[in-house]
């Protein structure tokens, strides 16, 4: 039984986080689909290798119609590989289309449920932390939460002092009369 066949014939999942699981698999097999190999480019093939012009494709073609109307051909790259490569290439603009969609989504649905789970545990901790004054059980357990939220960056923390302290000596200050 193929992977597809297996996904139509169980039953829909349940859970979001069996959904998140049937995406990933279902993400493996296009990958697999498309049957690529795994390439690794430098920066430096990046920078040295021939960049594809947007909009050559016309020409692309004319070339091609021409080369075979007269015979002329590149030895070892015949002029019906380089259709193909320019097919698979529209292909997988395609693909790349849809996926750059998708990861978007995902993308925005990432920096959304991480927000909110943030947001919540921030309000969380705030009320563990007032009932941990009173609790030597929560205030122990709490403790490596406190040390993770406590932290700041070493440029807030400065900036932070200098706000203390401008606040401190404006308070004390007695107003001009």
């Amino acid at each position: 039984m193929s992977t597809h066949e297996s996904l139509s014939t169980t039953h829909a999942p349940s859970t979001f986080a069996d959904r998140a699981a049937s995406a990933v698999l279902l993400v493996r097999q296009a990958y697999a689909a498309l049957a690529l190999a795994p390439r690794k480019q430098t920066a430096s093939q990046r920078r040295h290798g021939l960049k594809f012009r947007k909009g050559v494709e016309p020409s692309i073609r004319t070339v091609a119609h021409l080369s075979d109307q007269y015979g002329i051909v590149v030895p070892g790259k015949p002029t019906s590989e380089m259709r193909a490569s320019l097919a698979r290439a529209e292909s997988l603009r395609t693909v790349r289309t849809a996926l750059a969609g998708a990861l978007a989504a995902v993308d925005a649905a990432l920096f959304e449920e991480q927000g909110d789970a943030y947001g919540t545990a921030l309000t969380l901790y705030g009320m563990l932390k007032k009932v941990g004054h009173r609790h030597l059980e929560i205030r122990a357990v709490l403790a490596p939460v406190a040390a993770f939220f406590s932290y700041r960056h070493p440029k807030r923390a400065e900036e932070s002092e200098k706000d203390a302290a401008q606040r401190t000596g404006s308070e004390g200050a007695s107003p001009a009369l």
